[in-house]
């Protein structure tokens, strides 16, 4: 018996163990079950802790009264004159913005 795995198309020929097999190995046979689960989406809490884990944020600052942090090369720029540009975005919700 012949088919083509449902998850990356390639022939299947073989039978397992007596049974027809449906996917070609246990890596698209593993892919299929996990796409069968419910995705789990991710608290913002948990998605911000992540990046400053893995240092793609700061911690929380407080712009207004501590100013936020420079990077040694944006220090040596400011000492030297220059106006290092510091992007920033704030965070919250689509009501803290007034987002329709």
């Amino acid at each position: 018996m012949t088919g083509n795995c449902p998850v990356c198309g390639e022939t299947i020929g073989r039978e397992l163990r007596g049974r027809p097999r449906i996917y070609c190995s246990d890596t698209c046979r593993s892919r299929a079950h996990r796409a069968k689960q419910p995705k789990k989406v991710m608290e913002f809490n948990e998605w911000l802790r992540i990046g400053i884990e893995h240092g793609y944020c700061t911690e929380q600052f407080c712009n207004t009264h501590a100013g936020y942090p420079m990077h040694d090369s944006e220090e040596q720029a400011w000492e030297e004159g220059c106006d290092p540009c510091a992007h920033m975005v704030r965070l919250g919700s689509p009501e803290d913005w007034d987002v329709r």
